[in-house]
């Protein structure tokens, strides 16, 4: 896990997203705060304004990027509340929605509800039954070679023990795209532990069930391949990537020096990182001469921006309360 990673797995998702994925406890975030973090970041512009003869604020917006550049969650809470060109308010979205009505709160739990991956694994159970299939033949193959009670009672043993080894492996563990050289482990054990078996009897054991039992280890170890392989764009991938990003990012706040930015802190507390925060600017306000880290020098010397574990100056768009103007009630 490094700085590029972060910049290509983390960054694309709305921290919104990044904490309902997380599962961080809470209520969930309001449209006040959802829309405060956009303008913050320049992505859309707010005038708050009184309404004329209406209690609610006149609430007046325009989006300043393109939508295409926006993470899927912003650009469907953008498609909703600008869907009629890059200006959009309370006057706006009433005209538009006089019909349906409009609840920004509704939306964003929807649109939360849907970003945060499905927990299935449907996709791997074919794969997972041929594989088993194919070992059925190999445990065969032994019991029809060794005759004798024992040496079958063995053979049950061993291949049972090899079955639940690939039952129990975890699943998850790689994923396409990032071949490692774990991918042998468990083949190395189940090679190591048939092997073993096999030697400790005391007669010699037939060809055939050598034959037999390599295809029972091949096979097992395929099933533990096939039970815990993911391609590695699939959403249900984003958990484990942001648990490895949050392991990442904890130990970076314990160095005086942290390889992170301010523009991540959104982020940063979305994965509950919040506390560690908190005690980095602890430390670093009790030592504001702290020792340079080379490893924070990049391969020409220069250094990037200082990080400061402060997130900048928040924006508010008016008096507590102005996002109510946005909410538009059916006729």
């Amino acid at each position: 896990m490094d700085r590029a990673q972060i910049v290509e797995r983390l960054l694309p998702v709305a921290p919104e997203v990044v904490a309902a994925v997380s599962e961080r406890p809470g209520p969930g975030p309001s449209p006040e705060a959802v829309l405060s973090r956009l303008a913050a970041e320049r992505k859309i512009a707010i005038e708050v304004g009184p309404m004329p003869e209406e209690d609610s604020p006149d609430v007046r917006m325009r989006l300043l990027v393109p939508r295409a550049s926006l993470p899927a969650f912003e650009r469907e809470l953008v498609e909703k509340l600008f869907p009629e060109g890059d200006e959009s308010g309370s006057v706006r979205l009433g005209a538009h929605y006089a019909k349906e009505g409009l609840d920004p709160g509704a939306v964003i739990r929807e649109l939360l509800a849907a970003s945060v991956p499905a927990k299935s694994s449907a996709h791997r159970f074919l794969p997972t039954a041929l594989f088993l299939l194919a070992g059925i033949p190999g445990f065969l193959i032994q019991f029809r070679t060794l005759s004798t009670v024992d040496l079958v009672f063995f053979v049950i043993i061993a291949n049972g023990a090899a079955f639940m080894i690939a039952a129990s492996w975890p699943k998850g563990w790689w994923h396409a795209g990032q071949p490692k050289r774990g991918l042998l482990v468990p083949l190395v054990i189940l090679t190591a532990g048939y092997l073993g078996l096999n030697l400790a009897v005391n007669r010699p054991v037939p060809a055939a069930a050598w034959v037999g039992g390599a295809l029972v280890v091949l096979a097992c170890h395929a099933i533990t391949l096939a039970k815990s392989r993911m391609r590695a764009d699939a959403p249900r991938m984003l958990p484990r990537h942001l648990s490895r990003i949050r392991r990442f990012a904890a130990a970076e706040l314990r160095r005086p020096r942290p390889r992170l930015e301010d523009a991540w802190i959104p982020h940063l507390q979305a994965l509950g990182l919040e506390p560690q925060l908190e005690a980095w600017r602890a430390r670093s306000e009790a030592a504001s001469h702290s020792p340079v880290d080379l490893a924070d020098v990049g391969e020409d010397g220069a250094m990037g921006p200082r990080f400061t574990g402060r997130v900048p100056v928040p924006f508010v768009a008016g008096p507590p309360g102005w996002v109510d103007g946005l909410y538009i009630y059916a006729d």
